[in-house]
């Protein structure tokens, strides 16, 4: 890292793509998630397909449950940018604080309060 500073790169321009889905577990793949951004780069995560795979998104490697890989797209498309995770605050953030894959890659939804929702519908 410290040559592409040298060389006037920065780090939130670099993007690191890496599989998952393939010889690793969830827990794994949210550790190199978590070094990726540490560096200050840019985490690109890609499912892993089967070359000789019949239909999009069906493997599921041993570890992996169908939920958890449904977790990760989400969070992709409504965390990250692109399908990337860069290395904002909230995600820095959120990745390195989290005690499992679960709760890193939970979304929150969160609720109205009741007393907004009545005022909501006494305005229409």
């Amino acid at each position: 890292m410290q040559a592409l500073n040298d060389a006037g790169i920065r780090r939130d321009r670099i993007v690191i793509y890496h599989i998952y889905n393939y010889g690793d577990t969830p827990e794994v793949f949210l550790q190199r998630i978590r070094h990726i951004l540490e560096l200050g780069c840019t985490s690109y995560p890609m499912r892993y397909i089967p070359l000789n795979a019949y239909f999009k998104d069906r493997y599921i490697a041993p570890g992996w449950t169908r939920a958890q890989l449904e977790m990760v797209a989400t969070a992709r498309r409504v965390m990250g940018s692109h399908g990337a995770f860069p290395p904002r605050k909230a995600i820095v953030e959120k990745m390195t604080q989290a005690k499992t894959f679960e709760e890193a890659f939970q979304l929150v939804r969160h609720r109205i309060p009741e007393e907004q929702e009545r005022l909501c519908r006494r305005e229409k």
